[in-house]
């Protein structure tokens, strides 16, 4: 079978397909600002289903493995404590976003600290402001999320994906119209 060249591949999208979707996405990070709580609620119960997928996975691998295989019982224990963690995100999302809050918190905070401290040890001409201020805005972010977890869960898995959604909308909207253009100038009139 031949290789298809990009013209041809370019001839056989329909441009329809890239906006109709861009405009799904659309709407669905409208709703998703409009109802941020909710969506960060139904994005943490499909992580937990995920993790507990993941989870069976690592422990039928661990129980499938041969006997004194070293990595068995590791795998083993963390499929169940990953098992474990699933279903405490399926049973209190809101719980398991805010610890997942906690978590990102703790890790900009590090971020931030590492940002100063480079700030601080650069010695050439480069301009130094920018690692702090990038160690600065860590810092307040991690704050805030450790602060107010809830909050942060619903900021991190509600707006966030919402904004995600809505400039995916529009990027595919505006490829699609590209496409449009475009096609007339490859794809001869059937």
């Amino acid at each position: 079978m031949a290789e298809e060249t990009m013209e041809e591949s370019l001839c056989r999208m329909k441009w329809s397909t890239f906006v109709l979707t861009g405009v799904m996405a659309l709407f669905f990070g409208i709703l998703f600002f409009l109802f941020p709580a909710l969506t960060a609620e139904v994005i943490v119960t499909l992580l937990g289903i995920i993790i507990i997928v993941l989870s069976i996975f690592a422990i039928t691998l661990a129980l499938m493995s041969r006997v004194g295989d070293t990595y068995s019982a590791a795998l083993l224990i963390g499929g169940l404590c990953g098992f474990l963690v699933g279903v405490g995100a399926i049973v209190s999302p809101v719980l398991f976003g805010a610890f997942l809050s906690i978590i990102l918190g703790a890790v900009l905070f590090v971020t931030g600290v590492i940002n100063i401290a480079m700030g601080t040890a650069e010695r050439d001409g480069r301009p130094r402001w920018s690692m702090y201020l990038l160690g600065i805005v860590s810092i307040i972010f991690s704050v805030i999320l450790m602060l107010y977890p809830l909050f942060g869960s619903i900021i991190l898995f509600g707006y966030l994906v919402g904004v995600y959604f809505v400039l995916y909308g529009i990027m595919l909207i505006w490829a699609g119209f590209i496409v449009k253009a475009i096609i007339p100038d490859f794809c001869p009139r059937e």
